[in-house]
């Protein structure tokens, strides 16, 4: 077995890409430890290399877990859940076979988007100057970026294959609309740096988390998008867009340091601060119209407060944090998760009142 050895590339040595890629060994793994000049010209990285047999790897459901990011399902599944839950609450008749078809098509795409993601940010640099972005599978060595790359298209062609026996079902007005998103999204894959700094991303996100998938699934149990689907629609995917502010914001250091453009890094540290607010103030307001407008129980008004606590605390969080290198702000994206879990069983519990 092999010593460990330190080993620098530059950006226009030929094998800078194998190396970042891990396709420069069959047996070696390629650890990112220092990164100068992030996403420029001069860009050099120095790699640990490691025989892969002495990398000690999680268990392999875990490391899954890890890429796929389970603990962000509550973005996918959460406006999902609360259609179908809808769907129950009306005895309203439910084909069980499309429903499941239809949520294991949403998983295989919400794992395929996270990894071709992780692999993304791993070769653009992000990921390789913060320690805590994306889900580190790559950069510790787990897993090389290739392999990760191969499986993300893996899971978006099962995605596919399966929610296209579904989608051949469905009205044309449906197909069409997805067709529309996945050609923005292939404009945003091959445009995104210049496209993020004018926060195209999140109104993707706002799209794909919100309308998309309430509409989706409206279509797929049966149902016309009425006026609580579309405020559905609108509640989850603005907390989507929010979800995405979050995390920049928690980065803005990191992806300064690496060139990357986005929306809070273009704001600047204080106004992305209190953008953010705002939309935390936004969220609660929606959420307070949903359950005043569609409730048919008084008592579920009584689910706005402790909503609009968690949503307080957050927010004082980032007002009270003086810097982005604030210990306040470490964590901040899974706050806001959690706030859409919270969502997603305060929905539903509204409609079971």
């Amino acid at each position: 077995m092999s010593t460990p050895e330190f080993v620098t590339v530059l950006k226009k040595d030929k094998e800078f890409q194998s190396y970042l890629d891990g396709t420069f060994s069959s047996h070696k793994r390629a650890i990112p430890q220092k990164v100068f000049y992030a996403n420029t010209e001069n860009e050099k990285v120095t790699f640990l290399i490691f025989e892969k047999d002495q990398i000690k790897l999680p268990n392999i459901i875990l490391l899954l877990g890890k890429l796929f990011r389970v603990e962000w399902l509550s973005l996918s599944f959460g406006p999902a859940i609360a259609c179908i839950g809808y769907a129950f609450s009306k005895g309203q008749s439910v084909d069980i076979l499309y429903m499941g078809l239809s949520l294991l098509s949403l998983f295989c795409f919400h794992s395929a988007v996270f990894a071709l993601n992780d692999y993304k940010d791993h070769m653009g640099g992000s990921d390789r100057v913060n320690q805590l972005g994306g889900s580190q599978v790559i950069q510790k060595g787990w897993l090389p970026a290739n392999f990760v790359k191969s499986l993300g298209v893996i899971m978006f062609g099962m995605g596919a294959a399966v929610g296209f026996f579904v989608l051949i079902n469905q009205p044309l007005i449906f197909i069409a609309s997805v067709l529309f998103i996945s050609l923005l999204v292939l404009i945003y894959s091959f445009n995104g740096p210049n496209l993020k700094a004018i926060g195209f991303g999140e109104i993707l996100a706002f799209i794909c988390f919100g309308p998309l998938i309430v509409f989706g699934f409206t279509s797929v149990l049966g149902s016309p998008m009425g006026a609580k689907e579309w405020a559905l629609s609108l509640l989850f995917g603005q907390l989507a867009f929010l979800i995405m502010q979050a995390r920049q914001l928690e980065n803005i250091v990191a992806d300064s340091r690496s060139g990357e453009r986005n929306l809070v890094t273009y704001l600047g540290f204080d106004k992305a601060k209190k953008f953010i607010g705002y939309q935390l103030f936004l969220n609660w307001t929606l959420f307070a119209g949903f359950m005043y407008s569609f409730s048919t129980a008084s008592i579920a008004l009584f689910l706005l407060f402790p909503y609009g606590f968690y949503c307080w605390g957050i927010l004082r969080t980032i007002l009270g944090s003086r810097s982005p290198l604030s210990s306040d702000l470490e964590s901040l994206r899974y706050r806001v998760v959690d706030l859409h879990v919270l969502l997603s069983t305060f929905v539903l519990i509204s409609f079971w009142i």
